[in-house]
């Protein structure tokens, strides 16, 4: 009789197939199904070589890089007035010790001092041409730049844009030097790797790294042409005019300016980077000497954000994206084109628009005097307008949030189906007070806001307001806050929101 060989790697696998589906049977039995949910048991951990891949790309970025990036020193005369002494502080001691000395004319004459600063820039071609910002060198008597190998030139000035806040300066150095090249800002998202390298406080050549927090950032207080990258790289003073670079070590912004503190806070983490899109033209020009004329476009709006309630209270698509017109300066572009409140703008110039920020710059970066076909929503239909832009105002801004406070009148009357208490002006009614658990609360219509419209329709007092209110279903609301007028919407769906 012929013996049958056992073939034990079978054997093997058919013993911890039936062990696999012992335990999985016994944890179903005997666990309660989870109510979150975790990876696959089967996802592979992180290998040592992707940690080391990762490690080596920053490594690789600042060594190309770094050669790039240059220390930009600057000298600029400053007149005080002198008492003969080095610093005026002997001057205070000697008051201070009953001091009577007489100064001589010669010595209480002026003095001037030089001051220095110090800021960041990077070469961009060659020859020697380098971006910085126009604030590192402001009035500067003379321009110094130290390259990554030590060596120092004296650097003079191709030209300035203070509006974007962008200046190019050039060395004349020996040799073809490494410089950055550019990328495309346009391209860059929110979570993506970047390398900032600067001057930060005298430390030349520093390399942080962090991510791009967001993006089409309004910082009035620094500029405001431009739509800047917020990043948590760190960035301190003296990285001004230094590049912020993506992981394809491109140039895609300027370190331009930092939060320090809100209230006495400290701040961390909150940078902001001149996309390079906005300075790639103003670059080219002032390389070749000519005049850069600030005509940006002007449209002559409010803008806001096209949220769901205002989508179910004007009875547009779910998946509508764009900015709402809130209100339509006089004599301006838009009323001259025909724009009207409640409009929804979803395209510029054959470009989407998906918020009010994106039409802001796209509007901003466009040439006044030029015709531009804007595609919107009204009343649920779909048009196109010819709008013939006109030269950049500080009219179109987005709807401000400052409040303003309203007087509360104990004789008006309260509707306890609305919520919201109002009285007359010359305006429209103003809340003077309201309930916080009210549907409208809720929405953020708030105390001291002047109620201009309800539900499409312009009111003139009290008795308007209250009818006009759906006390089921959606509402609309044109407001007043500030010197921002905005669109509020919300629905109905009670008595009073619990």
């Amino acid at each position: 009789m012929r013996k049958r060989k056992i073939n034990f790697r079978n054997l093997i696998k058919v013993f911890f197939v039936l062990s696999a589906l012992f335990l999985q049977t016994t944890s179903a039995c005997s666990n309660e199904q989870q109510i979150w949910s975790e990876k696959g048991k089967n996802t592979q951990a992180l290998k040592s070589q992707d940690i080391s891949r990762a490690k080596n790309a920053f490594v690789d970025l600042a060594k190309e890089l770094n050669p790039t990036v240059v220390n930009v020193f600057t000298t600029h005369t400053v007149k005080s007035r002198g008492y003969g002494y080095p610093d005026d502080m002997f001057r205070m001691l000697e008051e201070m010790m009953g001091g009577n000395r007489r100064y001589s004319q010669q010595e209480m004459r002026p003095r001037v001092q030089r001051a220095m600063a110090l800021g960041s820039g990077f070469i961009i071609n060659k020859d020697g041409y380098i971006v910085t910002n126009s604030h590192v060198i402001d009035d500067a008597d003379k321009i110094s730049v130290k390259l990554y190998d030590g060596k120092e030139y004296d650097a003079k000035i191709i030209g300035v844009d203070p509006e974007t806040d962008v200046a190019l300066i050039k060395i004349n150095a020996k040799g073809n030097l490494p410089f950055a090249p550019l990328g495309d800002s346009s391209k860059a998202e929110v979570g993506e790797w970047v390398v900032a390298i600067g001057n930060p406080v005298g430390q030349s050549n520093s390399v942080t790294a962090g991510i791009i927090s967001a993006k089409g950032r309004l910082v009035p207080d620094v500029n405001t042409y431009n739509d800047f990258i917020q990043t948590d790289a760190a960035i301190n003073p003296g990285n001004s005019g230094g590049p912020l670079i993506n992981i394809n070590g491109e140039v895609i912004g300027i370190n331009a300016a930092i939060n320090r503190s809100m209230g006495g806070i400290p701040i961390e983490g909150i940078g902001f980077a001149i996309p390079i899109n906005n300075v790639k033209k103003t670059i080219q020009m002032l390389s070749k000497g000519e005049k850069i004329s600030h005509k940006y476009g002007w449209l002559g709006v409010s803008l806001g954000e096209v949220t769901p309630s205002l989508i179910e209270s004007l009875g547009l698509a779910d998946n509508i994206a764009g900015a709402v017109v809130t209100e339509v300066v006089p004599n301006t572009p838009a009323q001259r084109a025909g724009l009207k409140t409640y409009d929804v703008i979803t395209g510029f110039d054959g470009q989407p628009v998906t918020s009010p920020m994106d039409l802001t710059m796209m509007i901003k970066h466009a040439q006044a005097g030029k015709t531009y076909v804007f595609d919107l929503v009204r009343d649920k239909s779909q048009k196109k307008i010819n709008v013939i832009l006109g030269e950049k105002k500080d009219t179109e801004t987005l709807a401000k949030g400052t409040k303003e406070k309203g007087t509360k009148d104990n004789g008006a009357t309260k509707e306890n189906k609305t919520g919201v208490q109002v009285k007359a002006t010359k305006e429209g009614v103003v809340v003077v007070d309201i309930d916080e658990n009210s549907y409208a609360a809720a929405a953020g219509i708030m105390e001291g806001d002047i109620i201009l419209e309800v539900n499409k329709t312009k009111i003139s007092s009290e008795a308007d307001f209250y009818r006009l209110f759906k006390t089921q279903g959606s509402n609309i609301m044109k407001i007043k806050r500030g010197d921002g007028v905005l669109l509020i919407a919300f629905s109905v769906k009670g008595n009073f929101k619990n």
